[in-house]
């Protein structure tokens, strides 16, 4: 909803802020469920986490767009998906094996802050890269030859 009301006033960047910022507000809503928290918690943490990942389906295409442009966008698209799906796939065993190896949740729990912290730092420097080359296209006023063939299609023999 608050990206349909703000329009083109909308960041991609600042909805990915706001996505895993309502994501892990709502993983630590569960943890104090968890932890013998109030129940009601769990509403808002749903609610907060149906929102995320609506977000994330919305900004994933128009980030890989902004930050790897157009040029062979279904094939970069499709091996961002398949990372995110193998992911889901192999995260409950490897969940487990974490959970057996630390005797609770302590290893698993930093597990998932490193990875958190990997994606957000991958984000960060896919980001930096994206402002540098429109920076370099801002000074030069034309594009260059790597903005070009990233932008445009190849043609298919």
């Amino acid at each position: 909803v608050w990206m349909v009301l703000m329009g083109d006033r909308v960041s991609m960047s600042g909805c990915f802020v706001a996505m895993c910022t309502a994501m892990a507000t709502a993983q630590i809503l569960l943890m104090l469920v968890a932890t013998g928290g109030a129940q009601w918690l769990i509403f808002p943490a749903v609610i907060m986490q149906g929102g995320a990942v609506g977000m994330g389906s919305i900004t994933r295409p128009v980030l890989t767009k902004e930050l790897l442009g157009t040029q062979d966008f279904g094939v970069i698209s499709g091996l961002i998906a398949s990372t995110c799906q193998i992911s889901t796939a192999l995260a409950p065993t490897l969940g487990a094996l974490l959970w057996v190896a630390g005797g609770d949740y302590h290893l698993l729990r930093g597990a998932m802050l490193a990875m958190v912290g990997v994606g957000l730092a991958g984000f960060a420097l896919a980001h930096r890269r994206a402002y540098h080359a429109d920076q370099r296209y801002a000074q030069v006023g034309t594009e260059d030859d790597s903005d070009a063939e990233r932008t445009q299609p190849k043609e298919r023999t």
